[in-house]
């Protein structure tokens, strides 16, 4: 059996969540201004790796997959880690915008979010950068597996 007190704490919380001045005085829904540039509310999705590409190039899964949180009132969303040249990816699979034809899918991907949702769209760019130990045992084993593998750049 439930105590008094747990039935008070329970009723007061749900007429605290039920108040809709208590949602509208959280800042987490208001608009913020980040360089000139202004989110609906300061909900942002941070980037995942999908490791769905080929080539490079975004799948019918990034469409799905980034189409679905354009719909969804964030702030902003942000895409996966995408390479600026093709060694510099972190896997094979991921994304790429060394090409016109990247460009132009990620485009298609833009395009939906400013004509169906109010989200802004970002980019995380991957810079070729060092690759650690654990990637260097992900080389093997993409090797061991016929699959193909990028190069592992180091200072010399």
């Amino acid at each position: 059996m439930r105590s008094q007190w747990f039935h008070a704490r329970l009723d007061a919380t749900i007429h605290d969540h039920a108040n809709a001045d208590a949602m509208t005085a959280s800042r987490l829904f208001s608009p913020i201004t980040l360089r000139g540039l202004t989110l609906d509310n300061r909900i942002v999705l941070s980037p995942m790796c999908q490791y769905a590409s080929q080539d490079g190039n975004p799948s019918p899964w990034h469409t799905v997959h980034l189409g679905t949180y354009a719909l969804a009132n964030l702030g902003l969303a942000i895409t996966e880690a995408t390479a600026v040249e093709p060694a510099g990816r972190i896997s094979p699979m991921c994304l790429g915008l060394y090409s016109d034809a990247h460009q132009e899918a990620l485009a298609h991907i833009v395009r939906f979010y400013r004509e169906f949702g109010t989200t802004k769209f970002g980019v995380q760019l991957w810079l070729r950068v060092l690759m650690s130990a654990a990637m260097i045992i992900a080389c093997s084993i993409f090797l061991s597996r016929g699959l193909p593998t990028w190069f592992i750049f180091s200072p010399i």
